[in-house]
């Protein structure tokens, strides 16, 4: 008990330094991965800056809290196996200390010269440079394996199913006369969709031990469960946005232009208004990049009844 009292108090400031270093690193990674998980909604304008940002606030917290103990564990325990730190474990804090600090620090600078960057990524890497100088076989080779495996292969599959989704929006959808009654019969689909997978990820991906044992003794219950849950919130979403969505769309005037036509008019020229939450991101982008502009001249361009409704 002496010298557990005395370990704690010797390497009490690990833990200490490891909480601003925590703070740090998860403001890098919000730097990062909000910019991913808004960047086509502000992009395509269905949000505006300011509404990303408080969105994002509570959503990536709730997230964080109630899911981030699953990548939690496989961070901290999957990539370095502890059990070879049992005779000098302040070497195991050091080390994760350092892989905060170091991850931290290259999100901070990717984050200012605005360059792509991977938050995971960069903590994994962190870590196998640790296990690699303090002790090359505590690294479990077969995790990391399984974690390169998924940055090749969830891009790959990811761009599938956009591609596919998108043609057939766009087939079916777009360049249909109708579009915007279409438009309002694939709504409560793609709410569906989305809350299917969100709710077999919450589910069968939760580190709650009731919820992980209910997984293992009841899979197809479970999958039930989620289908029934996703049920009640596509119901629940569509009712209380569909007479809204309406009624803006209801607001827009109505064009006799060609339902889809590519190149059919350009960008229109836009200054960059507003500073900090008010920036107009998609004015700003085609303003400093030429290209940008050219590209969004050359998009197909649909009547504003149905760029409001997908907006």
């Amino acid at each position: 008990s002496g010298d557990l009292d005395a370990y704690h108090s010797e390497y009490l400031w690990i833990v200490v330094v490891g909480l601003f270093a925590a703070f740090f690193m998860a403001w890098g990674i919000g730097a990062n991965d909000v910019a991913n998980s808004f960047a086509s909604s502000v992009g395509s304008k269905a949000l505006t800056l300011k509404q990303a940002v408080a969105i994002a606030t509570v959503m990536e917290f709730v997230g964080t809290v109630s899911m981030g103990a699953a990548v939690t564990d496989t961070v901290s325990k999957g990539i370095v196996d502890a059990a070879y730190f049992k005779e000098n474990p302040e070497v195991l804090q050091l080390g994760m200390l350092a892989s905060l600090i170091g991850a931290g620090l290259w999100l901070a600078l990717c984050s200012f010269l605005g360059s792509p960057v991977s938050t995971t990524h960069s903590i994994i890497g962190s870590l196998i440079g640790i296990s690699l100088c303090t002790n090359a076989e505590s690294l479990n080779g077969q995790q990391v394996g399984l974690v390169v495996l998924s940055w090749i292969t969830s891009p790959v599959l990811s761009g599938m199913f956009s591609a596919l989704i998108f043609w057939v929006v766009r087939k079916f959808v777009l360049r249909s006369e109708n579009a915007v009654e279409r438009g309002f019969l694939l709504f409560p689909l793609l709410l569906w969709i989305t809350f299917v997978v969100f709710c077999f990820y919450v589910i069968f991906k939760n580190s709650q031990v009731e919820i992980k044992n209910f997984v293992t003794d009841t899979p197809g219950f479970a999958a039930l469960v989620a289908l029934a849950i996703s049920l009640v919130l596509t119901s629940v979403t569509y009712l209380a946005s569909i007479k809204k969505i309406k009624q803006w769309v209801a607001e827009v005037p109505d064009e006799t232009a060609p339902a889809a036509e590519a190149g059919n008019a350009s960008a229109a020229e836009a200054k960059p208004k507003g500073k900090f939450w008010n920036q107009d991101l998609h004015a700003a982008a085609c303003e400093e990049e030429a290209q940008t502009a050219e590209i969004h001249a050359a998009s197909e361009k649909f009547p504003a009844k149905t760029e409001k409704l997908f907006t």
